[in-house]
């Protein structure tokens, strides 16, 4: 859902309950009982912000620089609530579920949906070079064994662009979304995949859209339909009827180091800031980030991200997409935190969604289940725990022998009480593999052997 209101300023949050999943659905909903959320005693080992050195904007290479010294680690624990899980899938044949709730970090830091953003990462890295100590450098630097100096230098590929030409270059791919909701309208950011007219963006941009509108660099405005969306990945992929679109070049976003540049064009806070560029640098290239009941695996930038930045396009320096923007940390106690999807994740579910509807080699357990937690557990007179509250016919759970009201308590080795541990266990896994699933059925202990299956195997 697109987080661009009425107040742009405000962080938007839903908590609506999403229907329960029919027998013949190819895909797994998780669903939660409404309750107060749970407070973490102890910080998560992977929500550990470590600042990083500011890069001086533009992209001439300068003189080596000392190397930066570790920065005190500032980061506080984060909150959040419970929040409906289990990657949601629509393509343009299913009808779309209502309303999900948004996620975002556990803790005093809120984690902002930024509906249309594009980050962009460039080229140009920090790499160790060796100097030897014969002359005056004039720098303080590291010394290493062997009388070696070690300093970062910036290192910038031959076909690297300025930023000015990065826009240039690559504004005309970048589109705006507009959607019409339930509950108002939204703005975001598309990136141009196929000049045919298939445009990727964020799952929270277009998702339970009632219309949605791209508007192109050359003013032009199409009504576009909703190919498919994957709540899990935050990635959609949308269709407009046009030819002949200047598609963006993606680049490979595992060869991305942290001091890259990064380059952003979006539409922070809508149309009236529409094309808007904006630039920084890799902060972090692997940051396992909580939204809802998902962990994301996420690169993290200090380019400005605003709301309507979402789904836009992070660059390199060469010009090429490595990242679709789709979230930051909104607290006035951080800035310059923002994240974005690897292009790699990113374009696999879309071609997936382009080439077969649905996202493939993702393994199911084939159940329905809910969250307990101790307050509705009070309330109810039932266990705490994850429950299983629908078996799929003939899905994984279903050929285990899981049976409605089980609690899971285990997976795969792995302790569970709750619906994102469940999903982390589970996304460990692959197709085809064989797990112990831990069950608590009347008080009494179970354990099955369970064979992973895909949507499609679910569906048949």
């Amino acid at each position: 859902m697109s987080d661009y209101n009425k107040n742009p300023w405000e962080e938007q949050e839903t908590g609506e309950n999403r229907p329960q999943q029919t027998e013949s659905g190819g895909q797994e909903q998780y669903q939660y009982q409404i309750r107060p959320a749970n407070q973490p005693e102890n910080r998560p080992s992977w929500i550990e912000a470590e600042e990083q050195p500011q890069q001086a904007p533009g992209w001439r290479v300068g003189q080596a620089q000392p190397a930066p010294q570790p920065q005190q680690d500032w980061s506080q624990p984060l909150e959040g609530r419970p929040y409906y899980d289990q990657p949601r899938q629509n393509s343009v044949k299913i009808k779309k579920q209502g309303g999900r709730a948004k996620g975002f970090f556990k803790g005093a830091a809120a984690l902002a949906l930024v509906a249309a953003v594009s980050v962009g990462s460039t080229a140009g890295y920090l790499r160790w070079a060796g100097y030897q100590t014969g002359g005056n450098s004039g720098q303080t630097d590291n010394v290493g064994s062997g009388g070696t100096k070690v300093v970062y230098q910036p290192s910038y590929s031959e076909d690297s662009l300025t930023a000015a030409q990065i826009y240039e270059s690559n504004v005309s791919s970048v589109v705006a979304i507009t959607t019409q909701m339930s509950n108002g309208s939204g703005v975001g950011t598309g990136i141009i995949m196929r000049e045919d007219g298939y445009i990727i963006t964020n799952d929270h941009v277009v998702a339970d859209a009632l219309n949605i509108t791209v508007r192109t660099y050359d003013g032009k405005e199409y009504e576009a339909e909703v190919v498919g969306t994957d709540e899990k990945t935050d990635v959609a992929v949308i269709k407009i009827q046009a030819e002949g679109l200047k598609a963006a070049k993606f680049g490979d976003s595992d060869q991305v180091v942290v001091g890259e540049p990064a380059i952003v064009i979006g539409n922070p806070l809508g149309l009236e800031f529409a094309n808007t560029m904006t630039q920084g640098s890799i902060s972090s290239v692997s940051r396992d980030i909580q939204m809802g009941n998902y962990v994301m695996n996420l690169m993290q930038t200090d380019a400005s991200i605003n709301p309507g930045n979402s789904g836009g396009p992070l660059f390199n320096s060469r010009g090429e997409v490595v990242g679709v923007v789709s979230a930051k940390i909104k607290t006035s106690e951080a800035v310059g935190i923002g994240f974005a999807i690897p292009s790699n994740t990113a374009l696999k579910v879309a071609q997936d969604f382009i080439n077969f509807g649905s996202v493939q080699d993702r393994p199911m357990l084939g159940v329905t289940v809910e969250e307990i937690n101790p307050y509705y557990a009070q309330m109810q007179g039932v266990e705490t725990g994850v429950r299983v509250a629908e078996v799929v016919r003939g899905g994984a759970a279903d050929l285990a022998g899981l049976e409605v009201g089980d609690y899971i308590a285990a997976f795969n080795g792995s302790p569970v009480s709750t619906i994102s541990e469940l999903n982390y266990a589970k996304d460990k896994c692959k197709v085809g593999d064989t797990v112990k699933v831990e069950l608590r059925r009347q008080g009494e202990k179970v354990t099955v052997d369970l064979v992973l299956k895909d949507a499609n195997q679910l569906a048949s």
